[in-house]
């Protein structure tokens, strides 16, 4: 390939990627009727601040979710609508910063943060 081909293909799987990484909440619901299965498929698409690097701002599991604090409210209030029925949305920081996808990992039974975290963050 010449190189120009070479760097277009490189932008174009760029630009795939970018799109992938807005796609931030797909959900598959199913639903049994009498003798019928209905399949409905919801994506929300969402930027934390012109970034799309949403999974570093967001801690998603089945029990919870972490928001990084912003300065606007739409980033939080889109996974509010979308989880709030289910699980608790929580606005949190982790040694004072905002990336709380970044820096903790955990599930439906608890998160593990770093050292640095505060006792009033935790």
């Amino acid at each position: 390939l010449s190189h120009s081909r070479r760097k277009k293909n490189k932008a174009d799987k760029h630009k795939s990627k970018e799109r992938n990484n807005l796609l931030i909440i797909q959900s598959l619901f199913l639903s049994s009727t009498s003798n019928q299965t209905t399949t409905s498929k919801m994506a929300t698409r969402v930027a934390f601040e012109n970034s799309n690097e949403i999974g570093v701002f967001a801690a998603l599991t089945n029990g919870y979710c972490l928001t990084g604090i912003n300065r606007s409210e739409n980033f939080y209030s889109v996974f509010e609508a979308e989880l709030a029925a289910h699980i608790p949305v929580i606005h949190a920081t982790i040694a004072g910063c905002r990336f709380v996808g970044r820096t903790t990992v955990g599930n439906r039974r608890g998160l593990l943060v770093p050292n640095t975290a505060t006792d009033q963050e935790v």
